[in-house]
């Protein structure tokens, strides 16, 4: 080998990127009903999960008080839909002075 060359004789450095992946930019999203159950179930956990990590953030980067309930729509295992809450203090307590300046 030659000082300076790798093991194919290419100057060191030299190599270029030849790959054929271009990013493309996100297609919207039309804002309705999705149909497939099983496409809908996973949009929505991955949609939750989004929110309540903006909420989280907006807590902490802006010290402010964040409460969200969701519930879900009806499963197969929960035919009545699934709540979920997230609250950075006592949910109760948060209601309570909403509903009293109300």
């Amino acid at each position: 080998l030659l000082l300076g060359t790798d093991v194919k004789g290419h100057e060191e450095g030299s190599r270029q990127r030849t790959s054929s992946f271009h990013t493309m930019p996100p297609s919207k999203v039309k804002i309705q009903r999705i149909a497939s159950d099983r496409t809908r179930q996973n949009t929505f956990h991955k949609r939750k999960l989004g929110l309540l990590k903006k909420a989280m953030e907006l807590t902490v980067l802006c010290g402010c008080d964040c409460a969200i309930i969701i519930r879900s729509g009806p499963t197969a295992m929960f035919p009545e839909g699934k709540i979920l809450a997230y609250c950075n203090k006592n949910m109760d307590e948060m209601l309570a002075e909403y509903t009293h300046e109300m």
